[in-house]
């Protein structure tokens, strides 16, 4: 939190960041620009203080932030689908600790919290870029087991399925993807000329996020230092299927991890 200027905060690491806020950590961090581009403030949390982890006040900011603006519903979203990653075999790579990284620790805080008046909701798109599709699949399926699931929705064609909260999305036009293209394009790294802008963002599963949804399947950039190659070209392969966003209840995953992992 010592990184962020010009903000309003509401808990030890918890704020509110607008177009004129700055931050001076490593990292990708978007939310001024997102809040100059929709002109609305955003809310930052913040997993770290001073320098280590800290789930305890992860969750602290988290239950404030419901009480100070009353919310009912709070969604936290993940791109590529490693915040469901339960056991060290879902990674697509070896030694991968699934107790470990941000979304382990969402999640861990979300499950800490007690008596919230507030429902926390889980959705996660772009799917298979940081967790094997099957695998993927499989956590799906035991969530459905426990009522951890909420059903999917495919952003690009409206297209429901097993959908359970109707009483926040109805989804019956996608007129809100006009407006996501055009921020989008403001703030991502979308192509080479791109690159020029110091002022626009790299992220990977943002982008292909974007293409998914533009319908730019196939080979495309985006720009990060692990982008790979496909078939020697570098790039990732944007897939109809990372147009879906699935929606989970994130205190049932992270149990599942829990017993899971015997712990």
């Amino acid at each position: 939190m010592e990184e962020l200027k010009k903000v309003s905060k509401f808990s030890e690491n918890g704020c509110m960041i607008t177009g004129e806020s700055t931050i001076s950590a490593k990292g990708r961090y978007a939310e001024a620009k997102i809040a100059a581009a929709i002109q609305e403030d955003v809310v930052f949390f913040c997993r770290n203080s001073k320098g280590k982890q800290d789930v305890r006040r992860l969750a602290d900011a988290i239950n404030k932030s419901a009480e100070k603006f009353g919310y009912t519903d709070i969604i936290f979203m993940d791109g590529g689908g490693d915040s469901l990653i339960l056991r060290p075999t879902d990674a697509p790579e070896q030694g991968y600790d699934p107790f470990k990284g941000g979304d382990a620790a969402l999640l861990h805080a979300l499950h800490t919290i007690k008596h919230s008046h507030c429902r926390f909701i889980h959705a996660i798109v772009a799917v298979g870029l940081d967790i094997d599709p099957m695998a993927f699949q499989n956590n799906i399926d035991m969530l459905k087991e426990r009522d951890g699931y909420f059903g999917r929705v495919n952003l690009k064609t409206g297209e429901q399925e097993d959908f359970k909260l109707k009483d926040l999305f109805q989804f019956q036009d996608l007129k809100f993807l006009g407006k996501y293209f055009e921020i989008s394009e403001k703030i991502l790294v979308l192509n080479d000329a791109d690159l020029k802008d110091r002022s626009k963002t790299k992220s990977h599963t943002a982008t292909v996020t974007y293409h998914a949804l533009q319908g730019h399947y196939g080979v495309q950039r985006t720009y990060v230092e692990w982008e790979g190659k496909v078939d020697g070209v570098p790039g990732v392969h944007v897939l109809e299927s990372h147009a879906w966003v699935y929606f989970i209840d994130p205190i049932v995953a992270e149990q599942l991890k829990l017993d899971l992992n015997k712990k």
